[in-house]
């Protein structure tokens, strides 16, 4: 993927679901995608655009993984940060009764990120 081919991706008009949808759409079957967003109402709404409240859930890493609908064998993570100061606690504990949502602490997103830029460089 060149690295100009994400901002035509992107425009202003688009709406978040929106421009996560048309990330999967770019990428091979198979792949697996993080979302990281600090709003639980945004992840909900990505939630039942792309994967519908009956996608089979799957683990990876122990994190719930949603099996997209749109891009055959291809899994995604919706992850709220809890240290985000735009989550209050209440939304942290309706994210952690979601079994499609898994949220994550300052830890797990700097260890998942570089885990993916580790794994980037090898291949």
């Amino acid at each position: 993927m060149k690295s100009s081919s994400l901002i035509n991706v992107v425009g202003i008009e688009d709406d978040h679901t929106n421009i996560v949808k048309n990330i999967v759409k770019m990428y091979p079957n198979g792949s697996l995608f993080y979302t990281v967003h600090g709003s639980l109402t945004i992840l909900k709404k990505i939630k039942l655009a792309l994967l519908s409240d009956d996608s089979p859930i799957g683990n990876t890493n122990g994190f719930p993984c949603i099996m997209l609908d749109e891009v055959k064998d291809s899994r995604m993570k919706l992850c709220l940060p809890f240290f985000s100061e735009s989550v209050s606690l209440k939304q942290s504990n309706e994210a952690e009764m979601d079994p499609w949502l898994t949220i994550v602490g300052e830890d797990d997103l700097a260890e998942l990120l570089s885990a993916r830029i580790i794994s980037a460089r090898e291949k």
